[in-house]
Formats: C-alpha cells, sequence, structure tokens
C-alpha cells in the first residue's frame, strides 16, 4: 500500500514553534483541553480559562492583561471566550509526535473495540490512527484498499517531517439522525448564516431557491483567507512603520549616551587645570548634563513604550492570524475569522503619528577660547546642543533716541545662568535691511543690555548670538515709533 502522499502544508517542528505560545502567560503553566482551556480575547492574546475567570472576576469591562485593550465581559464571564484552536491543535499535534518517535502506544481512531486497542498505522484518507483489525480491513475492503496508510514504524523513522495537518480528523454534522456520518463539506456563505454545512443540510435546509448561499467549504475558505491576508499586510506595514520608528528612538538613545559622555569628557578635561578652583562648578555642571540627559531619556523611553506596546498588539495579532491561517482546520478558521477580521480591522485602523526627534534638546557643554583667561569669573555653563535660550525684553524704541533691549542667558532648568563675560554679537536691521551700530553692556550681574540709536521708524529685527550659537526665538521684532 502506498504511504501518505506529500501535501504542501507546512511542517511543524517544536524546536522551531515558540513553546511560550503553549503556556498561559499568567500562571506560566501549560495549556490543556480540560483545565486549563486556552481562551482569547478580542485582541487575540490568549490566556487560561481559570486565569481569566480569575483576572475578570465580577468586571464588566476590562484591560487585556498584555495590551491593555478594553474588552467586554460576555455574559458567561471566561467561558464566553473562543478557545484558542490553534494552541490545541499545536498540543496534540507535539504529543502525538512525541509517541510516534519514542513509540508511545496511540489508540485506534477508527473503531471502538477497545480502548486499549493500540495503533499499528495512520491512514491519511480517514485521518485516523488504526489498530491492527481496522488496518486489515483497509487492506482487504475494496473502498479502502485504495487509502494512503503509513505504519507507525515508518512514521518513527522521521517523526519532525510529520505534517500538522494530516491528523487532523474530518469534521462530520451533528444535526440530527439523518445526517451522520456526513461530512462538513459546504459552507453557507448568506449573511444571515455563515455555517459549515453538509450535503443533508444543503438539500434539506440551505437551498439556493430560498436565498441561501452554499459553497465548497475549499472555496469559502480561498475566499476568506484572502480577506484576512490583506488585512494582514495592512498589520505587517504598520509593524515594519513602528519598527521602523523604534529602531530611530534606540539610536537617538545611542546618540544621546554618547554625546552625554562626549560632552562630559569635555567638562573634565576642561576642568582637570583648574580643579582647585573650580570643583564645585564642575559638579553642578556635570548636574545639569546628567539632568538634561535623564530627562531626554525619559522622554525617549517613554516614547519607545508606547511604540513597543503598539508594535507587541501589532505583532501577536500578525502571530496569532499567521498560525490559524497556517494551523487551525477549515471549520476552525471559519469560526474565527470574524474575530481574527475584527482584530485586523482594529489593529490597521490605529495611526501610527508622526514623531519629531529629540537631538535638539541633548546636553551640550559651552565655553569660549578665551574662558582659561576668565574661568574664576563663572564665564562656563551647559546649554542645548543647538541652542541657548535668554530672556529677551525690548523697551520702547523711538526715532533718534538711544534704545535698549535686555538679554538674560538661561539655563538648561529655564533659569537665569548668572554668568557674566559671555560672548554675545547682536546684529540690528532697519526696515530697508540696513544693519544699525550697535553695542553690548556687560553688567556683571549674568544681564546684558542692548544699547542702539534708530534712524528711521518701523519695524527692525534684533539677531542675537551667543559662542556663535543662533539664539532661540531669532530674530526678535523691535517697533521704533517716528
Amino acid at each position: 500500500m502506498a504511504g501518505i502522499s506529500s501535501t504542501s502544508t507546512v511542517q511543524i517542528d517544536k524546536e522551531d514553534f515558540d513553546e511560550r505560545f503553549l503556556t498561559c502567560k499568567i500562571c506560566e503553566k501549560p495549556y490543556d483541553d480540560s483545565d486549563r482551556v486556552p481562551k482569547y480575547l478580542p485582541c487575540l492574546h490568549t490566556y487560561c480559562k481559570p486565569c481569566l475567570a480569575d483576572y475578570i472576576k465580577e468586571q464588566k469591562d476590562f484591560d487585556c492583561p498584555d495590551c491593555r485593550q478594553q474588552t467586554k465581559t460576555p455574559k458567561s464571564k471566561a467561558d464566553g471566550f473562543p478557545n484558542n484552536f490553534i494552541v490545541l491543535n499545536q498540543k496534540s499535534f507535539f504529543e502525538t509526535q512525541k509517541k510516534v518517535k519514542h513509540g508511545l502506544s496511540i489508540p485506534c481512531q477508527s473503531c471502538r473495540r477497545s480502548e486499549n486497542s493500540s495503533a499499528v498505522s495512520f491512514c491519511s484518507e480517514c485521518r485516523a490512527f488504526l489498530c491492527q483489525f481496522c488496518h486489515d480491513a483497509h487492506h482487504h475492503t475494496s473502498g479502502l484498499a485504495s487509502h494512503q496508510v503509513k505504519t507507525i514504524k515508518e512514521l518513527s523513522k522521521a517523526p519532525e517531517s510529520m505534517e500538522e495537518s494530516i491528523f487532523r480528523q474530518k469534521d462530520y454534522c451533528n444535526k440530527g439522525r439523518n445526517h451522520r456520518n456526513q461530512e462538513l463539506t459546504l459552507f453557507c456563505d448568506h449573511d444571515r448564516c455563515q455555517l459549515p454545512i453538509c450535503l443533508q443540510c444543503a438539500f434539506l435546509d440551505h437551498t439556493k431557491g430560498e436565498g441561501h448561499e452554499p459553497v465548497e467549504i475549499e472555496k469559502a475558505v480561498d475566499k476568506y483567507r484572502a480577506r484576512i491576508e490583506g488585512k494582514l499586510e495592512k498589520v505587517k506595514t504598520r509593524h515594519v512603520k513602528i519598527n521602523s520608528i523604534i529602531e530611530a528612538l534606540d539610536k537617538e538613545l545611542t546618540e544621546l549616551d554618547k554625546c552625554t559622555n562626549t560632552q562630559k569628557k569635555q567638562v573634565e578635561t576642561f576642568y582637570s587645570t583648574y580643579i582647585k578652583d573650580l570643583e564645585n562648578r564642575k559638579k553642578k555642571l556635570l548636574k545639569q548634563v546628567q539632568a538634561q540627559k535623564e530627562k531626554v531619556q525619559r522622554a525617549l523611553l517613554h516614547e519607545k513604550e508606547e511604540y513597543q506596546t503598539h508594535l507587541a498588539v501589532t505583532n501577536s495579532t500578525w502571530t496569532f492570524t499567521d498560525n490559524a491561517l497556517q494551523h487551525s482546520s477549515e471549520i476552525e478558521l471559519l469560526a474565527a475569522k470574524d474575530d481574527i477580521s475584527q482584530q485586523l480591522d482594529k489593529v490597521s485602523a490605529q495611526g501610527i503619528k508622526e514623531r519629531l526627534s529629540l537631538v535638539k534638546e541633548f546636553p551640550k557643554f559651552f565655553h569660549h577660547k578665551s574662558v582659561p583667561s576668565n574661568i574664576v569669573n563663572g564665564t562656563v555653563f551647559a546649554g542645548y546642543a543647538d541652542k541657548i535660550t535668554s530672556k529677551v525684553v525690548t523697551s520702547a524704541a523711538k526715532k533718534g533716541t538711544t534704545s535698549k533691549t535686555g538679554i538674560t542667558p538661561l539655563g538648561m532648568d529655564g533659569k537665569p545662568l548668572g554668568v557674566s563675560g559671555l560672548p554675545i554679537a547682536v546684529k540690528i536691521l532697519d526696515p530697508d535691511n540696513q544693519q544699525l551700530e550697535a553695542w553690548i553692556q556687560d553688567k556683571g550681574d549674568g544681564t546684558y543690555d542692548v544699547r542702539y540709536t534708530p534712524t528711521k521708524a518701523g519695524k527692525h529685527s534684533l539677531t542675537i548670538n551667543i559662542y556663535d550659537k543662533n539664539m532661540d526665538g531669532n530674530p526678535y521684532s523691535i517697533d521704533v515709533q517716528g
């Protein structure tokens, strides 16, 4: 008799399958089909029934323990959630594979002669393990002689090559006596039905003349598989985008550490010569740099955590759906299609907000070339990488009258630096874009005055630079009266 024919079904090996998928995330115990039945939520996360029941308790609505997606509690509580057929199928398959590999007893699935009648072969047509009697019957019965049968010994030589789908038993109609032994080979695709049916059901209760739409179950599976796969592509695209954002966040976090370490080294090197006089100042600057790093790091990590949550939901939805498409029977896939489709739609519909880089907020250590001669006067401070902020106060200006604008440089904490001797440069342009002469007064208390005499009335612009860095808020507008 010929061996089991090869199919296009993906072969599953336990070493390649994530065993965490077979274990409840709450109690960390393996699922089974009696005490710890796996139940999946609308978000497609799975937990064992006892843990889910304990988690829900009397709540009308609850958040998924993994993704925090709000879920409505069914009237029957944990029993109201669908069984995770993927887990049950995989568990059954791995157990069967183990029994075949180690020569353990497998009950006959074709007859009921005795619970102790061990299988000696497997028929891929009947999708059943056969005892010796049933095995012999396949040889001597004309209707069974063409079936593809392989002995347990033959299977045990390469248990890893066994295909999951061939061990799924056929599904039969349970509607009534007249439907006995009728395999579910059709699907009523009418909106009010959406049920797998047998030929008898099609003739009696699901005729096209009454508006029903019975189709071959393979065609129904192909139809809904295509729809689900289309939705899955959107989730995969979402996965790629979120993953790229997380990679960018990781890169920024790395750059933040690198930048922070570089700036700390510069501070250390700069102060090594003047450590005795400036030890207290150095500690303060290092603290400011570190504080800014932690501030940016918290923001980046918080943002990363949000995207990781989105990615976890996206990945779990993808994984569940992918496993459902590969490892479920036709009936099981059709039973879960609405749940899967709804979650795929929900995940795909969630927007992914565009983000702005926080590189400009990284710590920066500033000092002027002339600092060594003035270092004891406190002309060194820490600021941002690409900007220095200041409080700018413009007094009333009048044509032909000397006017002034006050500048108070601020630190990363938003407070006045109180530093004098800073290299401040200004540029004032009149309404005709002509530059005015201006001079800067260092008041010695960390504040500076810019003085100028406008020759024309109208809008003037003021640009301020410190350490050759553009002041945040440039250019400032000055309204000169006539």
